[in-house]
């Protein structure tokens, strides 16, 4: 919700503009004032009253829609979602038309219907493919796959934005985006391998044990067929207890890897746990540094830079744990 606040204000700025002249007499100009200085509930007070004014017909469009947007500051996204969906069907000439269609996608993300969200933003770029709104769209897509677990298909979103929207706001975090993506295939990739290694250990066992099994009831057939000789015992039966020795010798090996594996794989799953909570906890300082008036770019870049190095830490252990198991 507050990285949308930023846009919001944004667009109150250029839009305020539109009343030069009138902001002491204009109650939708008076309304935006307020929802800039971050006073939601009386602007919103303030739109309500021009949609109960008789006399102010012709800017209950704008109201309808100024509404719909301190209803989303307040986080009151249904609320939002109606005022929107009435204004789309009442007011279709209306400026804010565009906006308002990009403002549903955003409530849909926040309410995290995922799906919903890449639909209408996607109606949103086809319809309205010169809007300033549309990196903003192909961002939030690819945020809304990144959160379904669909990563190419969110990469695909992000490298647009890298590609095409050099001059867009999204841009440094699209790259960050696709950091994260790249690193988190990495990790995916070298979890499968490491749980791979560790059914092989478990594999072997298994085969050592039948093998086991199957000598020691090879010897147990010799002995009650009569399998001794004069000379002494069954060079047979002394091979068999020699190959069930090195059997045994081997299982208790691969015993010992396998505990030692499990330990060091346990030990990894936890440090990931711990560095994910970290992760989390830098993401949504980052996510405050973005939208904070008072943040800057370069303590944005920090945590971005902070994260992506505690994620390329977890990375190497599990690299280094991969090669300690191949010696």
């Amino acid at each position: 919700m507050k990285r949308l606040l930023l846009v919001v204000i944004g667009t109150v700025m250029i839009v305020s503009a539109g009343y030069p002249q009138q902001t002491q007499t204009n109650p939708v100009a008076q309304g935006l004032n307020l929802f800039q200085q971050g006073n939601y509930r009386e602007a919103l007070a303030q739109f309500r009253q021009v949609l109960s004014d008789p006399g102010l017909v012709e800017l209950r469009g704008d109201a309808y829609f100024w509404t719909a947007k301190t209803l989303v500051a307040l986080e009151r996204y249904g609320e939002a979602d109606q005022n929107l969906e009435f204004f789309l069907t009442r007011h279709p000439e209306n400026r804010n038309i565009p906006e308002a269609e990009y403002l549903r996608g955003r409530i849909h993300f926040l309410e995290k219907s995922y799906e919903a969200a890449i639909q209408v933003f996607a109606a949103f770029v086809k319809d309205h493919q010169r809007s300033p709104f549309v990196p903003n769209a192909y961002y939030w897509t690819g945020e809304s796959l990144f959160s379904l677990g669909r990563y190419d298909e969110a990469e695909v979103f992000f490298t647009v934005i890298v590609d095409r929207f050099q001059a867009s706001s999204r841009y440094e975090a699209a790259r960050y985006r696709i950091d994260v993506i790249t690193m988190k295939k990495r990790e995916q990739e070298l979890l499968t391998l490491l749980q791979w290694v560790q059914e092989e250990s478990i594999k072997n066992l298994n085969e050592f044990r039948i093998r086991e099994a199957t000598y020691e009831q090879a010897i147990s057939s010799q002995g009650t067929g009569g399998g001794s000789t004069q000379g002494g015992a069954d060079p047979r039966v002394q091979a068999l207890n020699t190959q069930i020795a090195q059997l045994k010798e081997e299982a208790l090996q691969t015993e010992s890897r396998l505990r030692a594996l499990n330990n060091d794989y346990q030990r990894v799953l936890t440090n990931l746990e711990v560095s994910q909570r970290r992760i989390s906890e830098l993401e949504l300082q980052l996510e405050n540094s973005e939208i904070s008036p008072s943040g800057s770019e370069a303590e944005t870049l920090r945590l971005r830079s902070e994260l992506l190095d505690l994620k390329e830490e977890t990375l190497q252990l599990m690299l280094d744990l991969l090669e300690a198991q191949e010696e």
